[in-house]
């Protein structure tokens, strides 16, 4: 008889841990992923316009948590997902004709904290878009130590394939306490983690009181995004001169919001030539892609 109840308990156990449940709340007072539904309603109980829902994987759960949209079933879905962001990381970056090359640091070179540079004039200053959302697009070193300057990397093993998993991260300096390194929810993409690194950056700094940011990233796609071809999706309700839907909408829709309470200045840099603070950004969010999810 104790064999026959230890055998159902057992049983029990091992349906409960794969039947396990998360609960995935994207709209409520702290939005995330929890393991039981007691403290899911906690989040949601009595919140105007909540939005939550149960899954049983956390990959999916976290998706929802993070964009408010189902990850979808379909496979054929994902790989167009898929499809996308490696046809738009296909094109291999130029350097532009109007950077020295003497500002560019050889991939042989040792790697150096940049904070003793010579810096650059503004090159291009992108129409002010509506709402007092200031982006400026700054194309070779510009600052003049006047707002604060972070570095932003996002990186993806395996890109677009099985197995593939995903990190970003945020770098202000050594040692800085707001050094951030974190697994990408949802589908791992490269873009998707550079667009996290940098809504994470801009957070940092408006929680901290910063007015203004410069964000260094060697993601020409972000920047791109953000200063040329997103008041043009916003016109045509978020849809590509392909026809296409933006399928970053609800990650720029939040960096936008965000830009209204600071002043943000992008300036590229390229990514695995010497540069220390990218070369930093790209440590952590490499070292993001190996953790669990938070």
């Amino acid at each position: 008889f104790t064999t026959c109840v230890y055998s159902v308990m057992l049983r029990c156990c091992i349906r409960t841990a794969i039947m396990k449940s998360f609960y995935a709340v994207h709209i409520g007072k702290s939005p995330g992923v929890y393991d039981t539904w007691p403290e899911c309603l906690a989040q949601v109980s009595k919140f105007k316009g909540a939005k939550y829902k149960k899954f049983s994987n956390k990959d999916e759960a976290s998706y929802f948590a993070h964009t408010g949209t189902e990850l979808s079933k379909d496979k054929s879905d994902i790989l167009d997902i898929f499809k996308d962001e490696l046809a738009d990381n296909s094109a291999k970056e130029s350097k532009p004709n109007n950077i020295p090359q003497s500002s560019i640091v050889s991939r042989k070179r040792k790697v150096k904290p940049d904070s003793n540079s010579r810096f650059g004039k503004v090159q291009k200053t992108n129409d002010q878009p509506t709402n007092a959302t200031h982006v400026v697009y700054l194309v070779a070193d510009s600052s003049d130590g006047s707002c604060p300057v972070v570095y932003t990397d996002g990186a993806c093993s395996k890109n677009g394939r099985k197995g593939s998993r995903a990190g970003y991260g945020v770098w202000w300096g050594d040692d800085h306490k707001l050094n951030f390194s974190a697994r990408l929810p949802g589908i791992p993409t490269n873009q998707r983690a550079e667009i996290a690194a940098v809504n994470k950056a801009i957070k940092q700094a408006i929680d901290v009181g910063h007015k203004q940011l410069l964000i260094r990233t060697d993601s020409k796609f972000v920047i791109d995004c953000i200063t040329k071809w997103v008041q043009g999706w916003i016109r045509k309700g978020w849809v590509k001169a392909d026809g296409k839907p933006v399928i970053h909408k609800v990650e720029f829709q939040e960096m936008l919001k965000n830009m209204k309470k600071i002043n943000v200045k992008f300036e590229h840099v390229f990514g695995h030539r010497g540069n220390y603070g990218n070369e930093m950004a790209d440590k952590l969010a490499v070292q993001g892609a190996t953790m669990p999810y938070l």
